[in-house]
Formats: structure tokens, sequence, C-alpha cells
């Protein structure tokens, strides 16, 4: 009888696996994102109604390094993963910079009140988390089904790099952060475009 249990058990979980993998699973590539960074998205639909996945980022300009967005979207047609979708997801990720530092003061120069800067440059490993949220449309054309997904919403990605470092018992202060939220990997906007195949 207990072999007879297993023996279910096993059949029971292949059917799952089966069924789960027989869904319409989708690759797509941002061709646009290439600026800044690799993007690839996996996606395969649950049931009608809702589809899992998640983004691959890998960036390699000013803020170096790698972030996952897993996330669940619901398309409210009924035709999941074709047409218009509400997409929730997570964002984890690891970056390493060379952050610029800088420190001013004013002083007399020949008799006139000059700021002087100086920048202490130091590179900076750090984590990052956050949210996002927004709204999608994706097409699948063609005979193959080649999906063509089009996205915009909004995230947040935390900044957790140090914002200030001590030289000298002088305290410095770095700018990047503003890059990191407006066009870095921490931008408030999320647009997406995508292109790939389904299987």
């Amino acid at each position: 009888m207990l072999k007879l249990n297993k023996l279910v058990i096993i059949i029971g979980f292949f059917a799952l696996t089966y069924t789960s993998f027989s869904q319409t699973q989708l690759i797509t590539f941002a061709p646009m994102g290439l600026v800044n960074k690799f993007r690839v998205k996996y996606e395969y639909a649950l049931n009608e109604n809702l589809s899992a996945g998640t983004y691959f980022n890998g960036y390699y300009m000013i803020f170096k390094g790698v972030r996952l967005d897993p996330f669940v979207r619901l398309y409210p047609t009924g035709s999941a993963p074709k047409g218009f979708y509400i997409q929730v997801k997570a964002v984890v990720g690891y970056f390493n910079s060379n952050f610029a530092y800088d420190y001013s003061y004013h002083t007399q120069v020949n008799g006139k009140d000059t700021t002087i800067t100086l920048t202490e440059k130091r590179s900076k490993s750090f984590p990052t988390y956050g949210a996002g949220l927004g709204i999608g449309y994706q097409f699948l054309v063609g005979k193959h089904k080649m999906p063509i997904d089009l996205f915009l919403g909004f995230q947040y990605s935390k900044f957790t790099a140090p914002q200030t470092v001590l030289k000298d018992g002088v305290e410095y202060t770095t700018a990047d952060d503003v890059i990191w939220c407006f066009t870095g990997p921490g931008s408030f906007l999320n647009a997406n475009f995508g292109i790939g195949f389904s299987f």
C-alpha cells in the first residue's frame, strides 16, 4: 500500500510538472535598453488570467551589476499571456560603482571669495531592493506567436550605497544617488519594449 501511495505521488508530480511546462512560455529581449543594460524576460502562463516570470537585467555603464525583477501579471481579458495586463513585481540586485564624493569650502584668493571643491573617488558595492507596478500590452504575432511586449510603470529600487565618506575628519558627499534615481537602475519610470519568441 505504501509503494502504491509513493507511485501515485510520483505520477502526480510528473503530471503537474508536465501541465505547468506545457503552458505558453515566452522569452523576450529589450533592444532599446542596450544603451546601459542587457535585459531578458522569461514569462509563463499559469492559467487564462495569470502569468509569472522574471526580468534579468545586466547593467554595464556607471552602475555595474545584476538585478532580478520577479513578477506576476493579471490579464483581465482571460487570454494570458496575450493582451492587456497589470503587472506587480519585486526588485532585488547587487551593484558596484566608482563614486565621486565632494567637499566644498569657501576661502579668499587674492582678496576674492572663492569656493574650492575637493573630490574623493571610492569604489563601493551595494545591494538594492524594491518593488514596481505597471500596465502593458503583449501581442503574439504570426504563426509562431512572436511576442511583442510594451510596458509602462513605476518602480522603487533603494539606493543603499554610502552617500558620505570621511577623509581626514572631513565629510565628503556624493550626488551620484541622483543619477541612480533618474537615469540609472533606480529610475522611478519603468518602461520596456521587448521582442522574442514563444514555446
